[in-house]
């Protein structure tokens, strides 16, 4: 069985490389595979992420059942989305904090990505959010911890020091949110 980090970085400073290359070692040596997507284009969006798992499970040198996905990244705006629209397809998610206080938000994120990442609108409290969102260092002063205390939204953050894997895995749920009177399904 397989476990692998899917790592989707875009616009690392030179500042952040040894940062990022720590957590991709604290990942290996607890039998993670790193898995990298660079999206320095931007060209991501909020339903990509099954496509990107769908790549990674069927690959040829994935061979091995997964076992247990990690999804890392430093855009900050799609992994809060994900988290919300995808709990259930992957199994921890990790906010990777840009020393520089960057949040990498796309120029031209879609409304829908804007509302998924607030993460303190009223539906959120019916979501049936599994584990956290597990953060590298950060100063707590910074833009990520104003973002992180204002609303009550730390209840969905732990340190990645604090790593731990869950070990019951649902079903993927199917989601659905209302949006300009518009009902959007995920699952």
């Amino acid at each position: 069985m397989k476990k692998i980090v899917l790592s989707i970085i875009t616009d690392l400073s030179s500042k952040d490389e040894e940062s990022l290359l720590n957590t991709y070692r604290f990942f290996s040596e607890n039998g993670y595979i790193i898995e990298q997507f660079v999206d320095n284009e931007n060209q991501l969006n909020i339903d990509h992420l099954p496509i990107l798992v769908d790549q990674i499970k069927y690959s040829d040198s994935n061979q091995q059942e997964l076992s247990r996905l990690v999804l890392l990244s430093n855009i900050k705006p799609l992994l809060l989305g994900w988290y919300r629209c995808y709990n259930t397809l992957v199994d921890d998610f990790v906010f990777f904090v840009n020393s520089d206080e960057s949040s990498r938000n796309y120029k031209e994120q879609l409304e829908i990505v804007s509302f998924l990442s607030n993460l303190n609108d009223k539906s959120i409290k019916q979501d049936n959010l599994l584990g956290k969102i597990y953060f590298s260092n950060f100063n707590v002063e910074s833009e990520f911890g104003n973002f992180m205390l204002t609303n009550g939204r730390y209840c969905f953050f732990e340190s990645l020091a604090n790593f731990k894997e869950i070990e019951d895995k649902p079903e993927v749920q199917q989601k659905n949110y209302t949006f300009k009177k518009m009902i959007i399904f995920y699952n």
